[in-house]
């Protein structure tokens, strides 16, 4: 390959791979919230609880939402009442349902609800948005070790 060849392919490669790294980022930036609950998941400390109602919204369209309400048992004091996270457009566990759960420690009151918070959806777009990053990465590497 002649050298005007090379610097364009590299050049190529270094500004896709800003793309794409900036494309990953933005992904990861719009995955915010639902990063927060995967922290939380992966460090909070595991209990189970009881559903003991639904908190129902409607929003200015009509459309009803609801999160269920539930009592557990932190590691030390008293029982706490709180709510899932976020809203769902259907009831996904019914009261009086035994849950399993993830708390924060030092703000009992933060807990994500499994099967109602926690789906597959976010762990494949955090998967997808480290896949993107990683493309990006690789093109830029490969452009800067590019003779």
């Amino acid at each position: 390959m002649a050298a005007d060849d090379t610097s364009f392919v590299a050049g190529f490669l270094a500004a896709s791979g800003l793309f794409w790294i900036g494309g990953g980022v933005l992904w990861l930036s719009a995955c915010a919230r639902r990063l927060a609950r995967l922290r939380l998941r992966l460090v909070g400390v595991p209990a189970r609880g009881e559903v003991i109602g639904m908190i129902v919204s409607c929003d200015a369209s009509g459309a009803v939402r609801n999160a269920p309400r539930v009592r557990y048992f932190a590691s030390a004091g008293p029982p706490v009442v709180t709510r899932a996270y976020g809203y769902r457009p259907h009831q996904s566990v019914a009261t009086g349902a035994q849950v399993r759960l993830w708390y924060d420690p030092l703000r009992p009151e933060r807990i994500l609800v499994s099967r109602f918070d926690l789906k597959l959806r976010d762990w494949l777009e955090l998967v997808g948005a480290l896949a993107v990053l990683a493309v990006g990465f690789a093109m830029e590497f490969a452009a800067l070790t590019m003779r």
